[in-house]
């Protein structure tokens, strides 16, 4: 009886999400999977060798389709149900390591990427304010309570500087099953931000807290305005707003001139295969103010080696599978491996390449924008200036995939290079994204996040996004067109990557 319960529940869910998406064209089956490519601008045959893998899903239906372009597009395509809901299950997995062709075919290299991402990921690091901490936050806490009666409410201004001379940042970074670690080291793990970054704390800057004791005599809710030295300054701009001059009874005294706070200070961070690379970064306001001193072990790119670490009391299973040690950040065996000298040189960009094996760092100095590529592991491979066409006047972007990048600037300049083995790059052609039709849309622009995937092939770069594609190579732009799966007019929506990208031919 139970099977037989499975049985229409399955029929149900096929029935109704079939209905749903044959609504739009009923007269095409739901494994049935068409496609056209339009084009917008240049020649089809520009996309001659280039094949565009997707997996596509809408509950527990899932599609997957190989496109081979060109003038005449070809396409394969298969339909499962998983109730699952995943692909990540056996089932699915078994269907990912068929080929649709014949050929070879690596259907599973979006979980392999997404599983190197997920890894790299791991190691990306952050700083984080630490500068009240916990700890503090209690003790301060208690003793305002201390002064009050119960049920009495009262809020103090703290200035920061009559509790600390320098803000304090730790660094964080995304390991999982971080509280594994065992009870020697629980507890103690040092923050490593001042190693950094030695930020002094303003005279004036001050932060609120609201305490109210309830009857036992104890704090019953208490509350951090962390934000409230420039609250204060939006209510002395209100009042002048308002009344055409500043309100000097409500007002904090406080020059507006510099950043003051916890903020401010971010660190940016490439994950490599065995360690990341970190550069201290701060916001204009307080480039301004900050000198050398801040920077007690230098400033510039700084290697962190990760190792091992063994569990002595402690383990966890992932996937049934017992894990007694886990990787950790040595910061004890930080490195400088790229100095700069603080106002001749500053960050832009830094990102790695997806197998961790090399990173890119695009700088900006007087004598203009520089791409480095580092080895794993810190070493300098290659420091050259980048093409005169990238400007970078409001910023700049590195696609960094493992046998090439592309570097472009805010206005669509961009630089192919390609990779060598070990992650050096060697400029092979500059462009320029082209903006087509009526409303000058530009398809692909910096810092485009609606999941756009790269391809190159040495002389023919590929890019695309959700339904368009584009080709450009030394010569400029050859193609834009828009590559339309029937599937997609259904409502239906990319499974995790909406695409893989390859030259084939």
């Amino acid at each position: 009886m139970r099977k037989s319960y499975i049985v229409c529940a399955v029929l149900l869910i096929v029935s109704l999400t079939a209905g749903l998406l044959t609504s739009a064209a009923a007269s095409e089956p739901i494994d049935d999977v068409t496609v056209e490519l339009r084009t917008v601008a240049g020649d089809p045959s520009a996309t001659e060798g280039l094949v565009r893998y997707s997996i596509h899903s809408y509950d527990t239906l899932f599609w997957r389709s190989r496109v081979e372009l060109g003038a005449q597009p070809q396409i394969d395509s298969d339909f499962r149900m998983f109730i699952q809901c995943s692909l990540v299950h056996e089932k699915a997995k078994e269907w990912l390591a068929t080929s649709l062709t014949g050929g070879a075919e690596a259907w599973l290299d979006w979980d392999k990427e997404e599983q190197q991402r997920w890894k790299l990921g791991e190691k990306e690091m952050t700083l984080q304010d630490n500068t009240f901490n916990g700890d503090m936050r209690q003790h301060i806490e208690e003793e305002i309570a201390a002064q009050l009666q119960p049920g009495e409410t009262k809020t103090v201004v703290l200035q920061v500087s009559d509790y600390f001379d320098y803000y304090a940042y730790q660094i964080i970074d995304g390991t999982y099953y971080r509280w594994y670690y065992d009870e020697d080291d629980s507890g103690v793990e040092p923050s490593y931000g001042d190693y950094l970054i030695r930020r002094p704390v303003e005279e004036g800057f001050c932060v609120a807290v609201t305490v109210s004791v309830g009857r036992d005599g104890y704090p019953s809710s208490v509350s951090w305005d962390d934000n409230y030295y420039y609250n204060q300054l939006y209510a002395e701009e209100y009042a002048v707003n308002q009344n055409g001059a500043a309100n000097t009874e409500t007002a904090a005294p406080l020059d507006e001139e510099f950043l003051y706070g916890f903020g401010g200070v971010h660190l940016e961070s490439a994950a490599a295969a065995n360690g990341t690379f970190v550069v201290v970064e701060l916001v204009e306001g307080l480039r301004a103010q900050a000198t050398q001193d801040w920077f007690p072990r230098g400033y510039g790119l700084f290697y962190v080696p990760w190792e091992e670490h063994t569990f002595k009391n402690y383990s966890y299973y992932v996937n049934g599978e017992m894990v007694t040690t886990m990787p950790v950040p040595c910061y004890d065996k930080m490195e400088l491996v790229y100095p700069m000298v603080w106002g001749e040189e500053r960050l832009l960009y830094l990102t790695a390449t997806p197998d961790g094996r090399s990173a890119q760092m695009v700088t900006r100095s007087d004598e203009g924008l520089w791409l480095t590529s580092l080895a794993d592991g810190g070493q300098v491979l290659q420091r050259q200036l980048l093409p005169q066409e990238i400007k970078a006047a409001g910023g700049v972007t590195v696609n960094a995939y493992e046998d090439f990048l592309v570097v472009m600037d805010d206005v669509g300049e961009f630089a192919v290079y390609s990779l060598d083995e070990r992650g050096a790059a060697r400029l092979d052609f500059c462009g320029t994204s082209a903006a087509l039709g009526e409303d000058g849309v530009t398809f692909w622009r910096m810092n485009n996040y609606e999941n756009q995937e790269l391809a190159y092939d040495g002389q023919r770069l590929a890019v695309s996004g959700w339904s368009w594609v584009q080709v450009y190579d030394k010569t400029g732009h050859l193609f834009t067109g828009y590559c339309d799966l029937s599937v997609e007019q259904q409502g239906v929506s990319y499974y995790h990557h909406p695409q893989q990208l390859r030259w084939e031919k």
